[in-house]
């Protein structure tokens, strides 16, 4: 029963608040393998061998191979940041999106090359862009008035947490990448009103006058591509309504099977809050609960961007936060509750995940507060 509630406690109610010194954690999301490889195999051609040093470097551990292989979408930016150092190409990002091929973007071309207006592709676009990059968000803003509809490019959870740099090379690879797909859509050219990159301007902006071939505003909030209403909803010439319900529909059971993927993450905190109670599970232990070996999931864990350690002092800590709002409940049995032998050594543990003691953070409670979410960073070190 008392596990029972633990686990509970490890579901974030609307109310939750952080602790004085919790930094909230942004959301982590995913990316398609082929968003990884694409990246991979173009700066090896502008510099042979550098995709061997940028797997090095940057995704150790992640497993690219497979399908329906998928990594963490916040390493694309720091990728594309470490392509541009190594290769010395700082439009990198605009490149890629010219040479790229629209038929690597899978069902989400099919589905929107087959739609009845551009506008249309668009939206079916925006709506399976998740199949290929969760970090992203596309949204289509209409102006009536002025005959304009813009497509916005947002940055979302860790992604938008990247590097000024890396940012800039993401936010230009998928404003350029919105253009070229719809030109490829309608098989003619296809001309902007006027664009709005959100970086500041580089010292030789023709690469990007180049390719966007419209007036260009630097240091906007979002990057936004705008067209003429009448160029969105011209016809497509490979509209196609019954094929489009057929990919769509395929589209669609990829997208929910997306929202459903269990987490190596979420499978390793299930394992640890039923194995807290016999004190503190080490990799080993969890691994063979889960039918896996250690490095296996040692593995599964970084291509989700976490590692065993991180896991367990959320969960630890997410648990002794609800725990602490019991105040019937000694702090020592908390602290044994969570896998903690030693009640200084949860003291300490405890200070580090939140900025307080458990006195402190429970003396700070108030009637509606709940269970806080879990720490942007938890200890390096676990301690036993």
């Amino acid at each position: 029963m008392i596990l029972e509630k633990a686990f509970a406690l490890l579901t974030p109610s609307p109310r939750t608040m952080p602790p004085l010194g919790t930094k909230v954690s942004a959301p982590s999301h995913s990316a398609a393998a082929g968003a990884f490889l694409s990246i991979l195999a173009f700066a090896d051609q502008l510099a042979p061998g550098a995709a061997s040093r940028l797997r090095a470097e940057v995704l150790a551990g992640i497993a690219l191979d497979g399908v329906d292989a998928r990594g963490p979408a916040e390493k694309l930016p720091e990728l594309l940041g470490a392509a541009v150092e190594l290769t010395g190409v700082d439009d990198l990002g605009l490149r890629l999106a010219k040479a790229a091929d629209p038929r690597r973007f899978g069902v989400i071309t099919y589905a929107a090359s087959t739609s009845p207006t551009l506008r249309a592709a668009y939206e079916r676009t925006a709506r399976y862009m998740g199949l290929w990059n969760e970090g992203v968000r596309l949204e289509l803003e209409r102006d009536r008035a002025a005959s304009l509809t813009s497509i916005v490019l947002r940055l979302r959870g860790k992604t938008a947490m990247a590097s000024p740099d890396g940012r800039r090379q993401l936010a230009e690879l998928g404003s350029a990448t919105m253009l070229m797909l719809g030109r490829s859509f309608t098989g003619a050219p296809l001309s902007l009103v006027r664009v709005e990159l959100a970086s500041s301007a580089p010292p030789d902006m023709r690469p990007h006058e180049r390719v966007f071939a419209a007036p260009i505003a630097w240091s906007a909030p979002v990057p936004r591509l705008f067209f003429d209403d009448a160029a969105l909803d011209q016809p497509l010439p490979q509209r196609d309504a019954v094929l489009q319900e057929i990919v769509s529909r395929s589209a669609e059971a990829l997208l929910a099977a997306l929202a459903t993927r269990e987490t190596w993450s979420a499978r390793t905190r299930e394992a640890l809050v039923a194995l807290l109670r016999d004190g503190s599970p080490d990799i080993a232990r969890v691994a063979k609960s889960l039918g896996t070996s250690r490095r296996t999931l040692q593995r599964r864990l970084t291509s989700e961007g976490q590692t065993f350690e991180s896991v367990i002092d959320q969960v630890r800590y997410e648990m002794a936060a609800g725990l602490l709002a019991d105040e019937q409940r000694s702090i020592a049995d908390v602290a044994w509750l969570v896998g903690f032998r030693e009640l200084s050594a949860f003291y300490r543990a405890f200070r580090r995940w939140s900025g307080r003691t458990p006195a402190e953070y429970r003396a700070s409670l108030s009637p509606s507060t709940t269970t806080p979410p879990r720490p942007d960073r938890a200890p390096a070190r676990r301690v036993p």
